[in-house]
């Protein structure tokens, strides 16, 4: 959105377009993720359901919300690019080291926009440790991790620069410290999951 306002000045229009267009680079994505799963007619079948998605969706394509948009784009890029590469290497065929750089990257980009992306960086880690058949190269771990730290930089620098402010479980959770925090939110998941 600060592109937008930049451009178009800082007013209601400027501030939705950002969301907005992050919302229309959504939809190449999800094209091709779908194409490459089930051809071409499966790419227009996920386009059309895109189209009449549910409205929370259309809501974080209007209007910005804490990233949502950013953190949407940048998860179906990676499970996208994470798929195609596993299939990649699957087959026998070479991992590309700009193509592990480019998902790295793009995970340290979502992991500063948003660490609600962390369920996608996740997967995609799976993916391709499947596709590596449960041995990826230790150059395809440092290249990626590079380029996740990269990616992520402005998250490292803005903490290390506010006190790890993002880590303060202190100001999150009733004011409780790591040590009492940590023990408190494995039993809160247990409680949750005992349902």
């Amino acid at each position: 959105s600060a592109l937008f306002c930049l451009l178009f000045g800082v007013n209601g229009f400027a501030i939705c377009l950002g969301s907005a267009f992050l919302g229309m680079l959504l939809l190449p994505i999800v094209f091709m993720w779908a194409k490459d799963i089930g051809g071409r007619t499966a790419g227009l079948a996920s386009l059309a359901v895109c189209v009449i998605g549910p409205h929370a969706f259309f809501m974080f394509q209007s209007a910005p919300r804490g990233g949502y948009m950013a953190t949407l784009l940048l998860g179906s890029s990676l499970m996208w690019l994470s798929a195609n590469t596993a299939q990649t290497v699957w087959r026998g065929q070479p991992i590309r080291c700009g193509r592990i750089f480019l998902i790295g990257f793009l995970s340290g980009l979502g992991w500063w926009t948003s660490q609600l992306i962390l369920a996608a960086l996740v997967s995609a880690c799976a993916v391709i440790i499947i596709g590596c058949r449960g041995r990826p190269s230790l150059k395809i771990v440092f290249i990626a991790f590079l380029a996740f730290l990269i990616g992520s930089l402005p998250f490292w620098l803005w903490n290390a620069t506010h006190d790890w402010a993002t880590f303060n479980i202190a100001a999150n959770l009733g004011r409780l410290d790591v040590r009492t925090g940590v023990p408190f939110l494995i039993e809160q998941y247990k409680r949750l999951m005992s349902y």
